[in-house]
């Protein structure tokens, strides 16, 4: 199931969400600082954002802590959905 936050939730309903979600995509092509995807990671769910230089910044790294892709290209954001599902444990 594909889910969209499309405006605000009462934030201890969007971490459940968040929580018992199998991949958390953040494909954001403009962002200062974004604290959702930090908030997924600490709560175990695996990471996919756009490659911005602001989370190279803040310690977001390729294949460590998250996969990265060029923004705007959804191919590679398919590539990266298919690698964390071929390789669920």
């Amino acid at each position: 199931e594909f889910i969209s936050f499309l405006g605000e939730l009462p934030r201890p309903h969007a971490l459940y969400i968040v929580k018992n979600s199998d991949i958390y995509c953040h494909t954001s092509s403009d962002e200062s600082f974004a604290l959702a995807p930090l908030e997924a990671a600490a709560l175990g769910v695996p990471v996919i954002l756009a490659a911005l230089p602001v989370y190279q910044f803040i310690g977001w790294r390729h294949q460590e802590n998250c996969l990265l892709y060029p923004p705007g290209d959804d191919g590679s954001l398919a590539k990266c959905i298919r690698e964390l599902h071929d390789n669920a444990q």
